[in-house]
C-alpha cells in the first residue's frame, strides 16, 4: 500500500531550490510523485511513495541532512513540529510521459 502525504513547510522557493540542488538528480527509491505548490506561508509538498518505509529511509538518510545544512546556512534550526505531515489517501496517480 502506498504512503501519501501533504507537508506544509515554512520555507521559500530559494531555500527549496538549494535543497533540490544539493540532493542532485537522484530518483529516491520508492518515490512515485512529488509536487510542490507555492502558498502564502511557504510551500506545500504533496508526495506519493510506494511505502512509508521508502519515505522514512529517504527522509532520514538523504533529506534531513541536506535540509539541516541548507536551513542552517540561513541561521534556521529545523523544527519538525512547525511543519507536521498530514497523511492522505491517494486513490490513483497518473503521471505524464515527461
Amino acid at each position: 500500500m502506498s504512503y501519501s502525504f501533504i507537508h506544509d513547510v515554512p520555507i521559500n522557493e530559494e531555500m527549496y531550490a538549494k535543497i533540490r540542488a544539493e540532493l542532485g538528480d537522484i530518483q529516491p527509491e520508492g518515490l512515485i510523485a512529488h509536487v510542490v505548490i507555492r502558498q502564502p506561508q511557504g510551500l506545500r509538498y504533496v508526495d506519493v511513495w510506494k511505502s512509508q518505509a521508502d519515505w522514512d529511509r529517504f527522509h532520514a538518510d538523504q533529506l534531513e541532512p541536506v535540509v539541516g545544512r541548507v536551513l542552517g546556512s540561513y541561521g534556521i534550526t529545523p523544527d519538525p513540529s512547525m511543519a507536521p505531515i498530514e497523511q492522505i489517501d491517494v486513490i490513483d496517480t497518473l503521471l505524464g510521459a515527461g
